[in-house]
């Protein structure tokens, strides 16, 4: 039987089982149950989160390789090496 990783209680066959993403659309490990998968990638997006430019937040996460990654949203498609590259991609889609 498949357990929440947050509260540890039993997902049934049928429940919604949530899995949660990170910037870069990696998955976390295992699995969670709808309320407690909100509080985790609420809890994710607060450590990841650099600054808020323009209304829009960044977002940083290293790669495997130590490599720093800015994310000019959540899940965005893009990422770059230098934050002040990412404050322009925002004021590029902006315009």
């Amino acid at each position: 039987m498949l357990k929440c990783q947050k509260c540890n209680k039993g997902i049934q066959s049928g429940d919604l089982i949530v899995y949660v993403r990170d910037v870069d659309f990696s998955t976390l490990d295992g699995e969670y149950c709808q309320e407690h998968a909100e509080i985790e990638e609420n809890e994710l997006k607060k450590s990841r989160l650099v600054e808020t430019y323009k209304g829009v937040d960044i977002y940083r996460k290293d790669d495997t390789y130590g490599n720093v990654r800015y994310y000019p949203d959540w899940q965005s498609l893009v990422h770059y090496k230098e934050i002040q590259w990412a404050r322009d991609y925002i004021n590029r889609e902006l315009n």
